[in-house]
């Protein structure tokens, strides 16, 4: 099944040289008239499988959080107006970017971690995050797909996440990546029952990897500049 994120067009852009070899040598085309051999057709195909199952992942999340802060917001305004984040952790879900006190941390985690569902979903999310944009390249998976670790952004960018798996926890902002799509404007195409599912693409935002910019210079040489930060792939939601 594959998600809103959809299939791309299978025609490319003449990509420069530097770009092709460390990033897409199965995947990119030298030329826009030639069209994608059978195996790069296939590694694209698993990784909108990968990208359905992280948009997926993510509606159990939000719909039972949405429930548990609402009620919360009713209960302790006090608490709840407060700046506070939440993240998966240790199989809990934790206070984090607080200046609360003790006692109001304390409320707030006990309950959430309440509903072990929410607990559980948040963690599978955490997990299919890793599984769609932290591992190694051309790694396989128990699912039999193929994995990406090195990402293309755009013609002249892409990123890697190296030890995802480990940093994962500590980047993924539960409470922020609600407020996000519940602010976001629906792309052309989606409807209200689809929102959730923007999480999927939204949450790149939260994950900071190596960034490599290839470009030339005046005499011609290519060449690549990395920097550290958050991008998202492929810019299909505009």
């Amino acid at each position: 099944m594959i998600g809103i994120s959809g299939l791309p067009d299978l025609y490319r852009l003449r990509q420069d040289n530097a770009f092709k070899e460390e990033v897409a040598t199965t995947e990119m085309l030298s030329d826009a008239k030639e069209l994608l051999p059978k195996e790069a057709v296939s590694a694209l195909l698993q990784w909108f499988e990968r990208k359905s199952a992280v948009e997926r992942a993510f509606v159990p999340v939000a719909e039972r959080l949405s429930v548990t802060l609402d009620a919360m917001e009713i209960q302790r305004p006090d608490i709840m107006g407060s700046r506070f984040d939440l993240v998966h952790e240790g199989g809990r879900i934790k206070v984090i970017d607080s200046d609360l006190d003790a006692t109001s941390i304390e409320w707030i985690e006990n309950r959430i971690n309440e509903d072990k569902e929410l607990v559980r979903s948040a963690g599978l999310f955490n997990r299919e995050v890793v599984r769609t944009y932290g591992a190694n390249p051309d790694s396989k998976g128990d699912d039999g797909l193929t994995h990406r670790g090195k990402h293309r952004v755009n013609l002249h960018q892409s990123i890697e996440y190296n030890d995802l798996s480990a940093r994962v926890d500590g980047l993924v902002r539960f409470r922020s990546l609600l407020v996000d799509v519940r602010r976001l404007d629906l792309p052309v195409g989606v409807d209200e029952s689809s929102r959730f599912l923007l999480c999927g693409n939204l949450v790149q935002d939260y994950l900071v990897g190596d960034i490599s910019t290839y470009g030339v210079d005046a005499e011609g040489n290519v060449t690549t500049e990395k920097t550290r930060g958050s991008a998202r792939l492929f810019n299909i939601w505009g």
